[in-house]
């Protein structure tokens, strides 16, 4: 509808504009015409009079050689007020009908009546009148045949080139409109199935404005899957991290309802350890659900490693006692080291808890701590089934698991959980294991350096 009203304003626009330059173009024209003729009947006219032997009927012919357009009647008149001579184009006294040309009422409406203006002229020789001269002729170009015929004619080119240009941008409007709209409509089911968390496969659009809103919901789409993906993770490490200390506390509600285990200080600060342990990593869950695992803010104080280890090892040792694993620790006594306490737990449990599904039954897994200059070497070994060559690469990938791995229960987060937390305390791990030898995991951790 634009296209078409801006086609239709622009023909009309150029219709009156041109028309207005043509009349005023041909307005000129004649009134240089008029000037011309009446100077040579003016001239005429007094050489004819000038003799005594002029004659009347060649005067006439002269006179009527000057009836054209905007002259419509010549009359002269002698000196006492007698006409002489008359001539007129009585072919436009009745000029031929618009509504017969065309059969349109507005077009004879245009037409209007014929205004006519008289010039008089008094013919004079040798200072001494000897005539009147009357010149009748159209007062405007509007008047004229020749005029109104134009006007016509344009006004009727006018209307059909409107109607060209109506159907043109018609057709126009239609095929942009309906590509425009395919485009929009694909964009709106674009952006419904991002709201439905559906798949998205949408063709890129030609139209410039629509790619870029295409292209900015494809990339929209883009950081909300990794986003949902990103506390996908988190949550499944929350999980992961808090079935440990579940498992612990469940093994020993169990033995103490069994008799097997002893309700003992020790046995219940395990149990309280273990709560704190869960209370720690669900007071954080909102900071990890919110910016990330990896941004939130390591508490790093200084405390004994040995004791860490030694409660860690507490809290698991009933699992290996039923499972029949020896575990042994081996240290330099007590050694103080700045980290956090949470974050190391939690790379001790899940190291510990690897060891012990990997390990059969009369098994030995051993952890080993030793100061080499300013760093903590932690070293955890079990006599198990080992690890693939092939899956060393990929081992501390989120949710891959080896081979071994898909005979035992898990989500495969255990040594990824190690290795993100060993980077937020500047830490590192290496890994030494063949299938049917074992596996040794080696940390680096720093003494008392600051973690940026």
């Amino acid at each position: 509808m634009v296209l078409v009203l801006m086609s239709v304003l622009a023909v009309l626009i150029n219709t009156l504009i041109l028309g207005a330059l043509t009349d005023q173009s041909f307005t000129d024209y004649l009134t240089e015409n008029y000037q011309i003729h009446l100077g040579q009947i003016e001239s005429d006219l007094k050489s004819a009079l000038s003799t005594d032997n002029y004659s009347i009927k060649q005067l006439q012919l002269d006179f009527e050689t000057h009836l054209q357009e905007p002259i419509i009647a010549i009359r002269l008149f002698d000196t006492k007020g007698n006409l002489i001579i008359s001539v007129r184009d009585n072919a436009n006294d009745n000029p031929i009908r618009p509504d017969r040309m065309m059969g349109n009422k507005m077009m004879d409406y245009m037409m209007g009546s014929a205004g006519e203006e008289t010039d008089n002229i008094k013919i004079e020789i040798d200072g001494r009148t000897v005539g009147y001269l009357e010149v009748v002729r159209y007062s405007s170009i509007e008047n004229t045949f020749t005029g109104r015929l134009f006007k016509l004619n344009l006004w009727r080119n006018s209307l059909i080139a409107i109607g060209v240009v109506v159907v043109l941008a018609l057709l126009l409007g239609l095929f942009v409109s309906k590509k425009t709209s395919k485009a929009l409509i694909r964009t709106a089911s674009q952006a419904q199935n991002i709201d439905l968390d559906e798949t998205v496969d949408v063709s890129l659009s030609r139209i410039s404005e629509i790619r870029t809103i295409q292209e900015r919901l494809l990339e929209l789409e883009r950081r909300l899957k990794l986003k949902q993906l990103g506390r996908k993770q988190v949550m499944d490490e929350i999980v992961h991290q808090v079935r440990t200390p579940m498992t612990i506390l469940k093994n020993h509600i169990e033995g103490f309802e069994d008799g097997i285990v002893e309700q003992t200080h020790e046995n219940f600060e395990i149990c309280h350890n273990q709560i704190e342990h869960i209370t720690s990593i669900l007071s954080d869950m909102d900071k990890m659900l919110e910016i990330g695992s990896r941004d939130l803010i390591v508490n790093l104080e200084t405390i004994d490693l040995s004791h860490l280890i030694e409660k860690v090892i507490k809290g698991i040792s009933l699992q290996f006692k039923n499972k029949n694993i020896a575990i042994e620790v081996k240290g330099a006594g007590k050694l103080m080291v700045a980290t956090d306490e949470l974050l190391m737990s939690q790379v001790m449990y899940n190291l510990l808890t690897n060891a012990y599904k990997f390990t059969e039954s009369g098994g030995l897994v051993r952890v080993e701590y030793s100061v080499a200059e300013d760093e903590v070497w932690i070293v955890v070994s079990d006599t198990g089934c080992g690890i693939a060559k092939r899956d060393l690469e990929k081992l501390y990938d989120a949710y891959f698991r080896g081979e071994n791995a898909l005979k035992s229960s898990g989500q495969g987060l255990g040594l990824y959980v190690v290795k993100e937390n060993l980077a937020r305390l500047d830490a590192e791990i290496m890994v030494q294991s063949s299938q049917g030898e074992g596996t040794i995991f080696t940390i680096r951790h720093p003494l008392n350096r600051h973690v940026v």
